[in-house]
């Protein structure tokens, strides 16, 4: 309590044994360089993440809207384990899923791993828009969210990326704006006939 106190004075705390002060090669007092003085603010990560009351609307606007990696719904006040990654550093850490907002800014990563990913999840969720998944679970137009946000811009950059993987990912996700799987399955029926 004594070292918290000192601490948030911002005063010089010794928090070292003698054994940690004598180890070879940490400083010219034997201590670690520049651990005398507790950061507050850098420790601020560790903590837990804040509970917020649950959100008693199931539905919400498609940009507000978070999806799991599979391109489902995540309810706001579901519970998800932090170690299945659906928390990160977005403007809300705490809930668990990506909006569509994260997802296309995720696609401007510089990480290839993270492009790629968040192109594929773009990709299932175009493909559950079409199937009119979202319906009653979102308020508004996924696809037409998707557009205003910048999805075309983002998927024809893309296009011209250097690494394989980015462009092939971007491709699938065009393929999925563009074409309706009810439609071609239809049109394949249609075909199928004996006049088609």
């Amino acid at each position: 309590e004594k070292m918290d106190a000192l601490a948030d004075k911002g005063q010089k705390v010794d928090t070292f044994t003698e054994k940690e002060k004598q180890g070879g090669g940490r400083g010219s007092g034997g201590g670690w360089v520049h651990m005398d003085v507790v950061e507050r603010e850098k420790l601020e990560w560790m903590k837990d993440m804040p509970h917020y009351p649950s959100v008693e609307e199931q539905s919400g606007t498609a940009k507000e809207v978070r999806f799991s990696l599979k391109g489902l719904v995540i309810r706001r006040d579901t519970y998800v384990p932090v170690h299945l990654g659906l928390h990160h550093h977005g403007d809300e850490p705490e809930v668990a899923g990506y909006t569509l907002g994260e997802l296309l800014h995720l696609c401007q990563s510089t990480v290839l791993q993270q492009r790629v990913l968040a192109l594929q999840v773009l990709r299932r969720i175009l493909v559950k828009a079409h199937l009119n998944e979202y319906s009653g679970v979102v308020d508004g137009c996924v696809l037409s969210s998707l557009l205003g946000a910048g999805l075309g811009a983002m998927l024809r950059l893309s296009l011209d990326h250097s690494a394989e993987p980015v462009a092939t990912a971007a491709l699938h996700c065009i393929s999925c704006l563009l074409v309706s799987p009810v439609e071609e399955k239809l049109l394949d029926e249609c075909l199928a006939t004996h006049r088609g």
